[in-house]
């Protein structure tokens, strides 16, 4: 039974067990149950001869008798609100129709509808289930015989979206209405994040087949429509494609393959509406057509690939020149890297301090700076200031050449300072 029929009984006081025999007669949402009499007249003759509700039957205590009388009174009050109930809906539905609004479905209708698909394919996190005007969109097309592919930023799940944002719309007579406004989200970013996108875009279509019975091209919806569908975008004919470059092998950009998943339901979309295909087959028709996989995916994959050759390749500059420039380009080449070395800027800044790498004005106050073999001394030792651990430097006395700093040497200078 409907939640918004079973919301009806109970606030109306009518016993379970009477409910339940109305839903077992089939009469399980509001508009079977306002239409199965037109009168109260006929309603309570109904209740006698077929509910077992006749108050003046033999053999009954007085007590039973006043207790149908009053379950009686409870199932008139429960179809009296019923029948208003429906019929304000349907007049809602016409005007929305009429003015050109967005449909809007009761919220006991979502829960019905979500009933039933988790009854048929199994339970779905609010991750894969669809937001309220996602559904309601996806039945007013197909109710207007249109059928549109939604771009992957519209489709929204119940989860991103808990509560759809009202915006408001001003009708032909001028009264301002609310309704359910759209909303964005980013594209997906990976293959998982596409395939809880489609699921919860074949879940729209499913809905809509419980919604519209009678349209024959959604007879062929299932999950495994879509299943096959994401099995082709994301497998290696698409989504896993490699292309050689070179040395390296590169994927199809994640671009390109979001680009070609939506041109596929576009495909899909004509072929059902001017070509009478149905879900199913157009799905299958449309991942075939190699028109569509050469113009958005074959074609752009080649020049994404054809792009990414022609890009000169990052030079790496070395300190000595490549083999076979002239001499103007060797000096052109020493330039740029004295430039990319920062020489030529500040010049003089490090006059008298030791960098470690080229003896400067310092140099002078030493007698000798190399030892007899060509090694550096190290000048920070000669005042016992060397706090480098593993210098590179030789720590030798700067006259002698002894193993002893300068400050601590008595000998006489050793030698002429070493070129």
């Amino acid at each position: 039974m409907a939640p918004d029929l079973r919301f009806i009984l109970s606030e109306r006081d009518v016993p379970t067990l009477l409910q339940a025999e109305v839903g077992l007669a089939g009469y399980k949402t509001i508009g079977l149950f306002m239409c199965m009499v037109d009168s109260r007249t006929e309603l309570r003759q109904m209740l006698s001869d077929s509910f077992h509700l006749n108050p003046a039957e033999m053999n009954i205590t007085a007590a039973e008798a006043q207790q149908r009388r009053v379950n009686q009174a409870r199932m008139v009050d429960a179809w009296d609100t019923a029948s208003k109930r429906q019929q304000e809906h349907d007049r809602l539905q016409a005007e929305q129709r009429a003015s050109r609004l967005p449909l809007t479905l009761t919220r006991a209708r979502h829960i019905d509808l979500r009933s039933r698909y988790e009854r048929d394919h199994g339970r779905l996190n609010d991750r894969c289930w669809p937001c309220q005007s996602l559904v309601e969109r996806r039945f007013e097309e197909v109710d207007e015989g249109e059928v549109r592919a939604d771009q992957l930023t519209e489709v929204v799940s119940q989860e991103e979206l808990v509560e759809d944002p009202i915006g408001a719309v001003i009708d032909k007579d001028g009264a301002i209405r609310l309704r359910r406004a759209p909303r964005n989200i980013p594209l997906p970013t990976s293959s998982e994040e596409l395939r809880a996108r489609v699921k919860v875009l074949g879940v729209t279509f499913e809905l809509a087949k419980y919604q519209h019975s009678s349209r024959l091209w959604l007879a062929t919806s299932s999950p495994q429509v879509w299943q096959d569908h994401l099995d082709y975008v994301l497998g290696d004919r698409i989504g896993a494609f490699l292309v050689k470059l070179g040395d390296q092998t590169v994927r199809a950009p994640w671009s390109i393959v979001l680009s070609y998943e939506l041109q596929v339901r576009k495909t899909s979309c004509r072929f059902i509406m001017f070509q009478g295909m149905d879900l199913a087959a157009s799905m299958l028709a449309a991942r075939q057509c190699l028109e569509t996989k050469e113009q958005f995916f074959s074609t752009p994959t080649s020049l994404s690939v054809s792009m990414a050759r022609q890009q000169p390749a990052k030079r790496l500059w070395t300190e000595t020149p490549p083999p076979g420039l002239a001499l103007n380009d060797t000096n052109n080449y020493k330039k740029r890297q004295d430039k990319r070395r920062g020489k030529g800027k500040g010049k003089g800044k490090d006059t008298g301090k030791d960098t470690g790498k080229t003896p400067g004005k310092r140099a002078a106050a030493f007698p000798n700076t190399k030892t007899p073999d060509g090694r550096n001394i190290c000048f920070n030792f000669q005042s016992n200031n060397c706090q480098v651990a593993g210098c590179r430097f030789v720590h030798v006395c700067a006259k002698c050449f002894a193993s002893h700093a300068m400050v601590n040497c008595t000998a006489s200078a050793g030698g002429a300072n070493q070129p």
